[in-house]
Protein backbone atom coordinates (compact mmCIF):
# COMPACT_ATOMS: atom_id res chain seq x y z
CA UNK A 1 0.00 0.00 0.00
CA UNK A 2 2.70 2.31 0.85
CA UNK A 3 4.47 1.60 -2.33
CA UNK A 4 1.80 2.92 -4.41
CA UNK A 5 0.71 6.05 -2.37
CA UNK A 6 4.51 6.69 -2.92
CA UNK A 7 3.96 6.40 -6.25
CA UNK A 8 0.68 8.08 -6.77
CA UNK A 9 2.03 11.18 -4.94
CA UNK A 10 5.14 11.48 -7.01
CA UNK A 11 3.02 11.09 -9.87
CA UNK A 12 0.68 13.75 -8.46
CA UNK A 13 3.60 16.13 -7.52
CA UNK A 14 5.27 16.34 -10.81
CA UNK A 15 1.66 16.87 -12.57
CA UNK A 16 0.27 19.08 -10.06
CA UNK A 17 3.50 21.23 -10.29
CA UNK A 18 3.21 21.44 -13.83
CA UNK A 19 -0.11 22.50 -13.67
CA UNK A 20 -0.03 24.79 -10.82
CA UNK A 21 2.57 26.36 -12.83
CA UNK A 22 1.73 26.69 -15.84
CA UNK A 23 -2.08 27.72 -14.98
CA UNK A 24 -3.34 30.42 -12.52
CA UNK A 25 -4.76 27.57 -10.08
CA UNK A 26 -7.74 28.81 -7.62
CA UNK A 27 -6.68 26.65 -4.55
CA UNK A 28 -10.03 27.13 -2.92
CA UNK A 29 -11.86 25.69 -5.86
CA UNK A 30 -12.05 21.71 -4.95
CA UNK A 31 -10.09 19.53 -3.50
CA UNK A 32 -7.89 18.52 -5.92
CA UNK A 33 -6.90 22.20 -7.00
CA UNK A 34 -5.75 22.33 -3.28
CA UNK A 35 -3.75 19.09 -3.88
CA UNK A 36 -1.82 20.52 -6.36
CA UNK A 37 -1.51 24.23 -5.02
CA UNK A 38 0.13 22.25 -1.76
CA UNK A 39 2.24 20.22 -3.87
CA UNK A 40 3.73 23.08 -6.01
CA UNK A 41 4.18 25.18 -2.47
CA UNK A 42 6.42 22.10 -1.25
CA UNK A 43 8.22 21.62 -4.29
CA UNK A 44 9.19 25.73 -4.24
CA UNK A 45 10.46 24.89 -0.52
CA UNK A 46 11.94 22.00 -1.48
CA UNK A 47 14.21 23.67 -3.88
CA UNK A 48 14.87 26.62 -1.71
CA UNK A 49 16.10 24.11 0.91
CA UNK A 50 18.63 22.31 -2.11
CA UNK A 51 19.93 25.72 -2.56
CA UNK A 52 20.72 26.95 0.46
CA UNK A 53 22.07 23.04 1.32
CA UNK A 54 24.09 23.60 -1.58
CA UNK A 55 25.59 27.06 -1.05
CA UNK A 56 26.73 25.59 3.43
CA UNK A 57 28.16 22.36 1.68
CA UNK A 58 29.99 24.39 -1.13
CA UNK A 59 30.96 27.02 1.89
CA UNK A 60 32.50 24.34 4.32
CA UNK A 61 36.28 23.37 3.80
CA UNK A 62 36.87 20.31 5.75
CA UNK A 63 35.48 17.14 3.72
CA UNK A 64 34.60 15.78 7.17
CA UNK A 65 32.12 18.41 7.73
CA UNK A 66 30.86 17.85 4.37
CA UNK A 67 30.15 14.07 5.27
CA UNK A 68 28.46 15.16 8.25
CA UNK A 69 26.13 17.47 6.42
CA UNK A 70 25.82 15.26 4.08
CA UNK A 71 24.47 12.32 6.66
CA UNK A 72 22.66 14.82 8.77
CA UNK A 73 20.71 15.78 4.93
CA UNK A 74 19.94 12.70 3.64
CA UNK A 75 18.54 11.74 8.28
CA UNK A 76 16.39 14.83 8.16
CA UNK A 77 14.78 13.73 4.80
CA UNK A 78 13.88 10.54 5.99
CA UNK A 79 12.79 11.85 9.39
CA UNK A 80 10.34 14.54 7.60
CA UNK A 81 8.96 12.14 5.31
CA UNK A 82 8.08 9.56 7.65
CA UNK A 83 7.12 12.70 10.01
CA UNK A 84 4.93 13.49 7.40
CA UNK A 85 3.08 10.31 6.55
CA UNK A 86 2.46 10.27 10.10
CA UNK A 87 0.87 13.34 10.12
CA UNK A 88 -1.14 13.36 7.44
CA UNK A 89 -2.62 10.14 8.40
CA UNK A 90 -3.80 11.54 11.69
CA UNK A 91 -6.02 13.67 10.58
CA UNK A 92 -7.37 11.72 7.24
CA UNK A 93 -7.08 8.52 5.72
CA UNK A 94 -4.65 7.51 3.52
CA UNK A 95 -5.41 7.97 0.38
CA UNK A 96 -8.60 9.95 1.22
CA UNK A 97 -8.93 12.77 -0.84
CA UNK A 98 -7.28 15.34 1.65
CA UNK A 99 -4.21 13.19 2.29
CA UNK A 100 -1.78 14.62 -0.82
CA UNK A 101 -2.33 18.06 0.45
CA UNK A 102 -1.87 17.33 4.26
CA UNK A 103 1.19 15.58 3.37
CA UNK A 104 2.41 18.30 1.01
CA UNK A 105 1.55 21.03 3.48
CA UNK A 106 3.64 19.01 6.49
CA UNK A 107 6.61 18.63 3.35
CA UNK A 108 6.49 22.44 2.68
CA UNK A 109 6.26 23.44 6.48
CA UNK A 110 9.44 20.96 7.73
CA UNK A 111 11.09 21.69 4.55
CA UNK A 112 10.91 25.46 5.67
CA UNK A 113 12.33 25.04 9.24
CA UNK A 114 15.27 23.27 7.65
CA UNK A 115 16.06 25.99 5.31
CA UNK A 116 16.27 28.56 7.82
CA UNK A 117 18.03 25.94 9.95
CA UNK A 118 20.93 25.70 7.08
CA UNK A 119 20.66 29.48 6.57
CA UNK A 120 21.64 29.86 10.55
CA UNK A 121 24.50 27.92 9.46
CA UNK A 122 25.32 29.95 6.56
CA UNK A 123 25.28 33.35 8.26
CA UNK A 124 27.14 31.43 11.30
CA UNK A 125 30.76 33.68 12.45
CA UNK A 126 31.66 33.11 15.72
CA UNK A 127 33.72 30.85 17.46
CA UNK A 128 32.14 27.02 16.75
CA UNK A 129 31.00 27.54 13.27
CA UNK A 130 31.37 24.46 11.31
CA UNK A 131 33.87 25.24 8.75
Amino acid sequence: MRIALTILLIALGSFSQQVAAENEVDCQENQLSANMCASFSAAKADELLNERYQQLYEQLTKSSNKKRLLAAQRAWLKFRDANCLYEAQGSSEEGGSKFPMEYDQCVERLTMQRAAKIEEFLECTVNGCPE
